[in-house]
């Protein structure tokens, strides 16, 4: 009781001394004009960068760093493709993740917070190579869509999950896109604030102002951080939000199985990526169309990106890595020890490739398993 008494005070005190911060920097700091950086993550992930990379500079991102780690793919050709680039930047994580396995993505979001602000950089976003910052219109540009309009200090989007894509290594953005509402949120934070706390999803501070993309204040899910709460999770898609392609084909989510998710305690660890509740194959109850003449731009857009780098060749050597790692996969599969059954049934429900179902029946004779 006293612990949490304690703990309670000095969270309290925390919190006063980073308003304190805050209002001092707003008060001391001259007006920036906007400068947006954007932050991700990497491993194995050289087949989807080059359009990642592309889609965010087209929208108005004024610098990127990429974090590449544990990485056995061919990323090292597209940094060298890329190199000309003066707002990619690209760094080894492999000290964070070697440090802590299991905060490493939160110790990279707030090292790179603290560099964003003392580089004038007046807001900074996180990504995973999956998410795309989308406007609906695709043509607004990140500024545009913040200037004037958000008085606010964590400018949230809400997800909005790809389904029902069928073909393997389709581009994210095209004429029509289904899916549902998802509903966490990714954030664009201000620099001008100090945080207490940070996560994938958002940061938090007791004097922050939070709002999602149609002005309207964000408000908290009482069980979990990122959420939207209950009351604003019925609503619709808003002019800007966050592309999420968690799946992918179904050949793509074997391959990212085998990833594995290591973990500090080791009875949360697992030889295959364990976050993943199957294959989802509803088609989803929300659709997208872009307006003809801004998707024609944007696919020319892309494809002189693409030809002017010379990144085709890197992302058909990267497709041929991640069809190797879909067939490690069955391998994985059929071998896994028993600790690994309650996974296996989460990760593979709604699974219909048939040598993968194979691999499963074969793990449930080794082990006995009905």
């Amino acid at each position: 009781m006293l612990l949490k008494i304690i703990e309670s005070k000095i969270n309290r005190t925390r919190a006063k001394f980073n308003e304190f911060l805050s209002l001092r920097l707003e008060r001391n700091s001259p007006v920036l004009p906007v400068k947006i950086k954007l932050v991700a993550i990497a491993k194995d992930e050289a087949a989807y960068l080059p359009e990642w990379i592309f889609h965010h500079i087209y929208f108005g991102f004024d610098s990127i760093n990429v974090y590449v780690n544990n990485t056995t793919d061919n990323t090292s050709d597209l940094q060298f493709s890329l190199r000309s680039l003066d707002n990619v930047n690209w760094f080894c994580g492999d000290a964070f993740f070697k440090k802590s396995s299991k905060s490493a993505q939160v110790e990279i979001y707030k090292h790179e917070l603290k560099l964003s602000r003392r580089q004038k950089f007046t807001h900074v976003m996180f990504l995973d190579i999956d998410e795309f910052w989308t406007p609906k219109n695709l043509n607004t540009q990140i500024k545009e869509f913040i200037g004037g309009s958000f008085d606010t200090d964590v400018l949230c989007f809400e997800w909005f999950n790809r389904t029902n894509e069928e073909t393997p290594f389709s581009p994210a953005i095209q004429k029509r896109l289904t899916g549902y509402c998802g509903h966490h949120v990714k954030s664009l934070i201000s620099t001008k604030k100090f945080y207490e706390q940070i996560n994938p999803h958002i940061a938090f501070s007791e004097n922050a102002r939070y709002m999602l993309a149609n002005g309207t204040r964000y408000i908290f899910n009482s069980e979990q951080a990122g959420l939207v709460s209950k009351e604003q999770q019925d609503a619709p898609l808003k002019s800007a939000f966050i592309v999420h392609r968690m799946l992918r084909s179904e050949e793509e989510y074997l391959a990212i199985l085998s990833r594995g998710r290591p973990y500090t305690r080791p009875e949360k660890s697992s030889i295959f990526k364990n976050n993943r509740d199957g294959y989802l194959t509803c088609k989803g109850d929300v659709s997208i169309e872009f307006p003809k003449e801004q998707l024609v731009k944007y696919v020319h857009e892309r494809d002189a990106f693409f030809e002017f780098y010379n990144l085709q060749n890197v992302m058909l050597t990267a497709h041929e890595s991640i069809k190797a790692r879909r067939l490690e996969i069955v391998r994985l599969i059929g071998k896994a020890p028993l600790s690994e059954a309650e996974t296996l049934k989460k990760i593979l429900n709604k699974v219909k490739l048939p040598d993968v179902l194979d691999a499963y029946k074969e793990f449930k004779l080794l082990h006995k398993i009905d």
